[in-house]
């Protein structure tokens, strides 16, 4: 006998398809028919993507859902739209999910709202509330890859105008979650598993999600690599215009998160930070947010409290431990400690010790409006030592280096203005081995007159290695530095910090009210004979310009240094910039540097 089989192609097609059902929710009970929770139980034991849509007491009005305890996990694709019920979506979404009275749970299955474990999943139009129990839950929690989350809203009233209805914090009807939405955390099979591809919102106002009141951040990113979080408002009002604050972030991206995307958001508003990159994550770009603004980059709406500038809260991008993050094109303004810091006072998410190496801070505006003119201080006018534009630190144990501020390349300057402390600061001896280049310090992208509050960069306790400003890139005499102007002294450097090299920067402001490069942070530093001294570049003492004869275009410049051998390091590298007037501004440019 001859066994005859078909091929294996050829039985898949012989299978019957699976047709796609709609499921629907017709009543806002808690269970039985028609709910809910009915619905994700049909849904899930049809294989294949459904939708459930909804058509509560007849559709076309508001409708609330409050749950008793935790749902189904969405086990199987499907697709959730609360537009379905009809009603009118200019005043919010439609459907309501409440976690209020949810009991508490195992502390590895967290209450949350919609927990997505089919993956290929949308949710699109509801409103979550109230979904924290044992100090976790989200209103939606991604658990697989490439779902999408669009036009929902969490932790407000309908409108997104409040996230505390009776205006009594403490009262218990606070409307937050947790967290907003959350990827790859707590999953019930490992929370190592890395659900990849996940959508929140995107690049139409239909699809945006407006994330407020949270206990902790609007977005947590943790093990959910490629996550792409876009056009959000996260710590603002349904408007863009008005603070909700998360109590920690708008946004944090957490351990082991690979290639997360942040654009187009607002974030702002946040008790903490715009957004955090910590906990080893890699290759996150930050890009095209609002971060400190209302959703114009018109005003202020700052990240930060006045109480918790004392916890070094108020700043608009941190990254605490990554390694590679892109923060570029941001208008990063208004916030209350700090505009852009790299680095950490502590021990971040796991990694001991934390380190950010590999970050590029390119094309941003610090301090200043979305047109880059007008100013939007980050910082508080008065308090002293907060209002950095951007900063690199390391406590000890902390290791901030490798990293690029600014860069040669076309859209790569950051324009670091009106801050209420320095342009830039570098603090820590941690810092160590980045490049400061390329930037527009004290000015606004016009290049007019737009000083920070104190010095345009300044270097204090131990950074060492650092570069600010480059040498001649291609050899041809083209080079590249900052242009820092209009600040009492450009560069600054106090508290013993050496080692740091100031190359071809242009400094600029009025005659005579200014100081290119401060050693000691103290004013002008006098010659004394011999040069004994200690401190920033053993304050060596200036160059004795004994002659510089011209013969056609070449200047030959004589000079004296003089230095003790004991307290020079040598070569010792003199470098000339010319002086010129432009505009009424003092200018001095990069010339020539002689070694010897």
């Amino acid at each position: 006998m001859t066994l005859r089989f078909l091929p294996l192609c050829l039985l898949a097609l012989a299978l019957p398809a699976t047709a796609q059902t709609t499921y629907t929710v017709t009543t806002a009970a808690d269970a039985g028919a028609g709910s809910l929770r009915e619905v994700i139980d049909l849904a899930n034991a049809n294989p294949g993507p459904d939708v459930i849509a909804f058509n509560i007491d007849g559709g076309g009005a508001y409708a609330e859902i409050f749950l008793e305890s935790q749902l189904p996990f969405l086990t199987d694709p499907v697709t959730i739209d609360g537009g379905t019920q009809g009603c009118d979506t200019v005043g919010g979404p439609c459907v309501r999910l409440d976690g209020g009275a949810i009991a508490v749970t195992p502390t590895n299955e967290p209450a949350s709202g919609l927990i997505v474990y089919g993956g290929t999943s949308t949710i699109h139009g509801l409103l979550f509330t109230r979904f924290y129990r044992d100090g976790s839950g989200s209103g939606v929690r991604l658990a697989s890859p490439n779902n999408v989350v669009t036009g929902c809203t969490f932790g407000t009233d309908r409108a997104g105008t409040t996230t505390d209805p009776d205006g009594t914090p403490g009262s218990g009807d606070e409307l937050g979650n947790a967290f907003g939405v959350s990827v790859g955390w707590y999953t019930f099979d490992s929370e190592g598993s890395n659900p990849t591809g996940n959508r929140i919102g995107g690049d139409t106002p239909s699809e945006r999600n407006v994330m407020a009141g949270s206990v902790y951040s609007g977005v947590l990113l943790r093990n959910g690599d490629g996550a792409l979080v876009a056009g959000n408002y996260l710590g603002t009002d349904a408007t863009g215009t008005g603070p909700l604050g998360n109590d920690e972030a708008g946004i944090l991206i957490g351990s082991h998160s690979v290639g997360a995307v942040v654009r187009d958001n607002v974030l702002s508003g946040n008790a903490q930070t715009g957004v955090i990159v910590q906990g080893g994550a890699t290759g996150a770009v930050i890009q095209d947010n609002f971060v400190g603004t209302d959703a114009t980059g018109t005003f202020a709406v700052p990240n930060g409290t006045l109480a918790g500038l004392a916890d070094l809260d108020g700043i608009g991008v941190e990254i605490r431990s990554a390694v590679g993050t892109v923060v570029e094109r941001n208008v990063v303004s208004g916030n209350l400690l700090a505009g852009i810091i790299l680095g950490a006072a502590g021990i971040g998410d796991g990694e001991d010790p934390p380190s950010v190496t590999g970050a590029r801070v390119v094309g941003n505006l610090v301090g200043t409006d979305a047109d880059g003119t007008a100013p939007l201080p980050n910082g508080v006018a008065g308090v002293p030592d907060v209002g950095f534009g951007v900063v690199l630190f390391a406590a000890p144990g902390i290791s901030v280096t490798g990293n690029q501020i600014g860069g040669p390349g076309e859209g790569e300057a950051n324009v670091i203005a009106h801050n209420t402390s320095a342009g830039i600061g570098a603090e820590g001896p941690g810092v160590v081995g980045n490049v400061i280049d390329g930037n527009l310090v004290g000015v606004d992208a016009d290049a007019e007159p737009a000083p920070n509050g104190q010095v345009g960069i300044l270097f204090r306790n131990g950074p060492s290695g650092n570069q600010i400003g480059t040498t001649d890139l291609d050899g041809e005499g083209e080079f590249s530095g900052n242009y820092i102007a209009f600040q009492p002294a450009g560069v600054a450097f106090g508290d013993f910090t050496g080692g740091n090299d100031v190359a071809y920067n242009t400094f600029g402001g009025r005659p005579g009210a200014y100081l290119p490069i401060d050693l000691g942070a103290d004013g002008p530093t006098a010659n004394d004979a011999g040069d004994p001294d200690e401190g920033p570049n053993r304050l060596q003492n200036t160059p004795v310009i004994l002659g510089a004869p011209t013969s056609g275009d070449d200047v030959t410049v004589r000079y004296t240094v003089d230095t003790a051998a004991a307290n020079a390091t040598y070569p010792l590298t003199v470098r000339f910039y010319g002086q010129g007037l432009g505009d009424g501004v003092l200018l001095h440019v990069p010339f020539g540097e002689a070694t010897y």
